[in-house]
């Protein structure tokens, strides 16, 4: 069978702080993207707002292929991914969860119903922009579930929303890796896939 009459897959790699996560879905990435003779896209949601995530976009920045185009978009990533279609082959958003911090901090004035609703319309036009796509598309988030509980109202807010977004794009996506100790473990699998 041909590789472009292969159907485009959307994959979800979701796991803690620190669990591997960005550097298995750039592999993943890079793999698809030599299957397909194709064009990267990386979407990155990372805004500097002090110089620790400034050292750390630029170590990540410093990692991805040369080759890869980037574009970086705190909040417009479903826009990013509908305005890309039919120019790559694989596109890779690292990650939800700063997507979503972004998107509560632009409207944490607003009642927390409105603030969820939103939030949750985002989403689901972040999916719909995925499985439209013809491309190959990641999406890479935290598992905040399994954290420390917040002491914040705000904090507490982020969770439920994070969580409540996770369980969406799951259910969204063909694949779904959860990336423990820097082990992939598929949890989530196309029929007919591997």
């Amino acid at each position: 069978m041909s590789t472009q009459l292969s159907k485009a897959r959307f994959i979800f790699v979701v796991g803690g702080a620190r669990s591997g996560k960005s550097r298995y879905a750039q592999n993943l990435a890079k793999t698809l993207a030599e299957q397909r003779l194709g064009r990267v896209l990386f979407i990155a949601t990372a805004e500097v707002t002090d110089e620790e995530m400034a050292a750390r976009i630029a170590h990540h920045r410093r990692e991805r292929p040369q080759e890869w185009d980037t574009i970086e978009v705190p909040i417009g990533a479903a826009d990013a991914i509908l305005a890309s279609k039919g120019q790559y082959d694989v596109i890779l958003l690292d990650c939800i969860t700063l997507f979503l911090s972004n998107l509560l901090l632009s409207m944490q004035e607003q009642p927390r119903d409105q603030i969820e609703i939103r939030i949750r319309q985002e989403v689901e036009r972040l999916c719909a922009a995925a499985r439209a796509s013809e491309a190959d598309v990641l999406f890479v988030s935290n598992e905040v579930g399994l954290s420390l509980h917040p002491l914040t109202a705000l904090g507490r807010l982020f969770q439920d929303i994070a969580g409540r977004a996770n369980q969406i794009i799951a259910a969204a996506a063909d694949e779904v890796v959860l990336m423990f100790c820097g082990i992939p473990l598929k949890i989530k699998s196309q029929e007919g896939s591997d």
